[in-house]
Parts: C-alpha cells; structure tokens; sequence
C-alpha cells in the first residue's frame, strides 16, 4: 500500500466495494488496528515514515533542497515515486527519464512520463536469438554455462567489462562458489542480515537470557565466541564443557535465581554473567536499555573483519532507533522486549560480502538492468524468476492490486520486458541462461515459448501464442483457431489414474458402488492445479472430501478437487487453468486412518454375530435327528463346533485387548 501511495483504510474500501465475497470482517479488523496505531503515533508527536511520504506526494509538499537535476533509469517507479518526482519538476527541478531506445525502436509504447506503458509491454515478445540461449540442468550446471559463456567473450576480458546477473539465491551461490575454482574473481551480492552476524547473534542469545532465563538460552549464550572470551578473561575456563555437564546431569529447564547443589560446577559461569548483564537485566524503557546495551556489546564484541564492523554499525543505528523512541512508546519496554525491537531492525540490514572488491560481479536482475558492463551472463530465465510470475495473495487478487496501482502481475511482466529489451539493445554480448530444475532436483518452469512447429507422420502442426492487451493469452493454430482445450486432462502434471469414474468395488464399505470421480496416485505435496478457468465456489473441509476446493467454471460444470494435504485458494477467488489451487494428499490412507476409529465397534459388532452363530448351530446339532442319534454324537460335529468356539473366544481376546490399548490411546491396530 505505501508503494502505491494509498492507505490500508482506501484499500478496505476498494474491496468492500469491488470484492463482495472477500473477507471484509478481517479487513475491517486490520484497518482498525491501523486507525488505533495511527493514534498512538499522533500522542506521542511521532509519524510514519511511509504515510509522511505518501501524503507529502500526494500534496506536492517536496522541497528539491540542493538538488537541481534528477536522472531516473528504473523501469517502472511505483505510484508515490512517480508523485514525488511530478513534485520535483514542479517545484524547477529538471527531471530526465532515461530510455534505452527511440521510439520507432521500441516494440511498444512509453506513457508521457516516458515508463513502459503496462498493458502494451505486459503483452509485447522479444526476439532472442537462438545462440543466446543455453538451457541447463541443476543450479551447478548454470553455473558451468556461466563459465562457457565467459570463456566466449572476445579477448582481452577485464573483469569491469563482465556482468553476471543470477536472480536466484541458489544459482548465485554456486557461481559465487565455483568461479573461483575455475580462476575467476567474483564480487557476490550481501547474502546475510545484520542479524546473522556474530553480534546479531549475541543479541538474540541475550534476549532469550534475559526474557526465561532457561538452560538452552544460557547454552547458547556461553557458546557464542564472544561471551566464551569474555569468561576466559575473567579467569573461568571450560565454561562450555561445564555448562554442558550440568545441563546434562541435572535435566533442568531453567536456571534457578537462587544456587542450587545440582549447580556448583557452573555457578561462577551464572555469577559472572548476571554481573555482565546486572545492568541490562533491570533496565526499564528505550533510552536505559540502549544505554546498557551499549556497555555489555561494548566489553564482548570485537570486531575482526569488514562484515563484523558493518554489523556493528548496524546494531549502533538500531540502538539509536531504540534510544530515540518517544517515552509514550519506548517508556514501558523492559530488556528482552527491547532487544527483539534490535534483533528486528538488524534483519533488514544487509552485511557486504566477503572477499575483494575486484572481479566479476554478481547481481540481481533490477541491477542488471541498470549495470553498465558492456558483457553479460543472465541465469535463472525460467518463469516465476525471470520473468517474474504472477504472485497469490488470498487478501487482495492480481486484479484489484493493479487497480489500486499496486505491484502486480501485469506491471511485472512489462518490467521484465522493458529490462531484456533494453538489455539487448545496448549490450555487446548477452547469454541467457535457462536451468531445468532446482538444487532439489524439481522441475523448473522456462520462459513462455512463442511458438513451436513440429512434424507428426508426415503432418506439419504449428502453434503460435497471441495475447490482446488487457485479455488472457492463448495458443493458435495460423488459421485463427485457438488450440486449447476448455478443460485439462488430468488435475496433475505427474500422477497415475488409480480408480476410474466407473463402478468398482469400494474399498471400505466392500460393495460394489459407482465411483463419481477420478482417483489419482501421486507422492504428498504434487501441486494440484484446475482444469479450467472459473471461480472458486467453496475451499475448506467438507465432510469425506477432507480438504477440498470446488470451483465452478460456468453456469453447469463445477470440478471438484478433494482429499487435498493443503489449500491455496480461497472462496470467490477467480483462477486461471493450469494455476495451483493446493497439493495432495493422503487420500486412501487418510479414509484408512479414519476407519481405525470404528475397528473395535466393527469387531464387537461381530463378535456378536459368531456368537449367536455359534448358538444357532449347537441348538442345531443337538436337536437334528440322524440315524439313531443327533448330530452332536458325531466326532467330526463336535470338532467344528470346537474348533468354531476356539476361534470365537480368541477373537472375544483380541477384541478386548485392542479396545483396552485404544483407551489407553495406544496403537491398536497392529
């Protein structure tokens, strides 16, 4: 909502209004807790730096200062951005917008302010050649292609001139690891948090201390590096070992406030520390827990490398943040509450990387974009990372995002084609890389294919994709006709059929019954997706469908996905074919599970029966005349029956033993 520069309350309005079906009690209830937060803020003569932005845009309230030139090169500045730099050139300040093509170069239209207009760049394609393109397996295997992609580069290569850019996390890491190997310097983009570093992690081993004083908050403790030298300087050595040994001997939850015998080994390593900490451990509000944080960091940390120090600059800010909080927010805090508000800011600070500040660099798609290095190596072209896909949010959908300006799906893609359109167009040589799957070995999506022509006996089959501004896209024959079909075969990409909609014989009741649906076999979690377009008319737990999601696609046909592990839709939400709407599950075993509650009713039930069946044939064999006797005078006789009251009282047993280990809540089944 702030990049868009509209409030949560203009948000819940827009739903009530557009998104009858939403769920507005809950939106009702964030903008009051937004309302009671804005409140707070105005009596302690605070502001929201985001709202303060927002409406300052809105007003025209910019003051330009010093600056009399403003260059912008991102694609596609957000709402309140675009307001601000409107201010800008208001108030004198020249603003240009860079664009990396004239506009009989451009494949689709910029609005005035010269942006990528979204609904004609969403739906624009771009030419790559064919020998730009390399498609990999696994993360390793891009980073591999990286490598070919350098070694194509005409010589002499300087690592200035050499851009590559990896979008994903896990590609990124294996070309920052292997690079190396091969001879070639990398500069890797931050990869941890403040919070991850060695004083980020002492102060979340503080909080935990401070707020329960338990064992494992203090195992932690003593085994941060900082606090083990910290000891050995006050002349307590082993504190680890000794700390370990109580804590394994004694089986104690938490440290007890008065010594006890169990304790003896490790009291000076408690002493010592409640004397380090004596002064955070009673301090009470933001300005005396900063005061007192300060000194304990003070006597533990020292800082050794370029990462330790930015971190260390990191918990000073957050520290000052805390220190100048306004009394009405900051005056109730006591130690631990204070220090998860420290822990928090360090999460958003982002450490530099290890290692020189020479060599390839590595970076991110927006980066890319902007980077000037006249080579470069692109990995990760898979949809859902370059370009970016459509993103799933229960609360707000992808069309009421783009209504109230917001980031969404549209606004993406033509982003995304803006940037690899400008990246072709100025750079001297361009490698796009493509990975089939993931470090985890599942299958990746690649970009959206354009067009295909494939021979089948003899036939020529050709598909092109053809998408009108502002409507869903399709595959077409050159006659005009639309190739897809309106529903999918099957709800799963990977799945066997395991019961048919037929009869068969059902696997509980034991009967043979009509099946009014498809049974499909594949491992818990198989994404599940709809068949067609519609609206979900139900997602929740129905009966002995368990997890199940309805979802109707026109005025008759209505699918059902049931027996699910998990539901990623909800109610009144409009979904495309092929898009996910939950996962599998256990489906059979799950009705197996189900079934074991009612085995010792079953049972008993059945006891009853072979009893009186039992009754039945001894009243039988008694009175049935034969020859000169009854039937009971016969051996053979006597031994069925014995051997059907033998049977009957073990049964009897086994019956009463399950039910006694059921009551017990003992596996009884087995």
């Amino acid at each position: 909502c702030a990049a868009a520069g509209i409030g949560l309350r203009e948000a819940a309005e827009h739903v009530r209004k557009e998104l009858p079906e939403a769920d507005l009690a809950s939106w009702g209830a964030v903008v009051a807790v937004d309302a009671a937060r804005q409140a707070l803020l105005e009596e302690c003569g605070a502001e929201d730096r985001a709202s303060m932005v927002r409406d300052a845009a809105r007003a025209g309230a910019v003051r330009a200062g010093r600056i009399r030139r403003a260059w912008v090169v991102m694609a596609d500045p957000d709402p309140v951005h675009r307001s601000l730099l409107e201010s800008l050139a208001a108030s004198g300040t020249s603003v240009t917008v860079g664009v990396h093509a004239a506009g009989d170069e451009l494949p689709a239209p910029v609005d005035g302010r010269g942006f990528p207009d979204h609904a004609a760049w969403g739906a624009v394609s771009i030419a790559v050649e064919d020998r730009a393109i390399s498609v990999a397996e696994s993360p390793a295997d891009q980073a591999a292609a990286v490598i070919e992609a350098l070694e194509a580069i005409p010589e002499p290569r300087r690592s200035d001139e050499i851009a590559i850019a990896a979008p994903d996390r896990a590609v990124a890491a294996e070309v920052a690891s292997r690079l190396p190997a091969w001879g070639v310097r990398v500069r890797v983009p931050p990869e941890r948090s403040a919070a991850e570093s060695s004083g980020g992690m002492l102060v979340e081993a503080l909080g935990a201390w401070l707020e329960d004083r338990g064992c494992a908050a203090l195992g932690a403790l003593v085994r941060h590096p900082a606090v083990e030298r910290m000891l050995g300087a006050r002349g307590i050595a082993d504190s680890i070992a000794r700390m370990s040994a109580v804590a394994s001997s004694s089986g104690a939850v938490r440290v007890a406030s008065e010594p006890e015998p169990a304790w003896s080994s490790a009291a000076r390593v408690i002493e010592a520390i409640d004397g380090w900490l004596a002064a955070l451990s009673g301090s009470r509000g933001g300005r005396a827990v900063g005061e007192a944080l300060r000194g304990v960091l003070d006597e533990a940390l020292r800082p050794a490398t370029l990462a330790d120090r930015a971190a260390g600059r990191a918990i000073l800010a957050a520290i000052e943040s805390l220190e100048s909080l306004p009394g009405r927010l900051g005056d109730g805090l006591d130690a631990p509450a204070a220090l998860r508000l420290v822990r928090d800011a360090l999460m958003a600070a982002e450490l530099p990387a290890e290692g020189g500040t020479d060599g390839v660099e590595v970076m991110g798609w927006l980066e890319a974009g902007i980077d000037d290095a006249p080579h470069l190596v692109l990995t990760s072209m898979n949809e859902g990372i370059v370009p970016e896909g459509a993103s799933t949010d229960p609360w707000l959908p992808d069309g009421a995002r783009e209504r109230l300006g917001m980031s969404c799906a549209r606004r993406r893609r033509a982003r995304d084609a803006w940037i690899l359109h400008g990246l072709l167009a100025r750079k001297r040589s361009i490698r796009l890389v493509a990975g089939r799957v993931t470090a985890d070995g599942e299958p990746m999506r690649t970009g959206r294919v354009l067009s295909v022509e494939f021979v089948n006996n003899g036939k020529t089959h050709t598909a092109l994709w053809f998408q009108e501004a502002g409507k869903k896209g399709g595959y077409y024959g050159l006659d005009g006709k639309s190739l897809e079909s309106t529903y999918l075969a099957s709800p799963m990409q990977f799945s066997r059929v395991t019961s048919g909609f037929a009869m068969r014989f059902h696997p509980i009741h034991q009967t043979w019954r009509a099946h009014l649906g498809v049974d499909y076999g594949a491992p818990v979690g198989t994404p599940v997706r709809t068949v067609g377009d519609g609206v979900v008319d139900f997602a929740g737990v129905q009966g002995g469908f368990g997890n199940v999601v309805f979802i109707r696609h026109n005025n008759s046909d209505t699918t059902v996905y049931a027996h699910l592990s998990r539901i990623d839709v909800r109610k009144g939400q409009s979904v495309s074919q092929g898009q996910r709407v939950g996962a599998g599950g256990e489906g059979f075993k799950v009705a197996m599970r189900t079934l074991d509650v009612f085995r010792t009713s079953v049972a008993a039930a059945s006891l009853g029966f072979a009893r009186r069946a039992l009754d039945e044939a001894l009243f039988r064999a008694t009175t049935r005349k034969m020859f000169a006797g009854v039937l009971a005078d016969f051996q053979l006789t006597q031994a069925k029956l014995a051997q059907m009251a033998t049977r009957i009282d073990s049964a009897a047993l086994l019956t009463y033993r399950a039910a006694s280990r059921a009551e017990q809540g003992q596996d009884y089944v087995r």
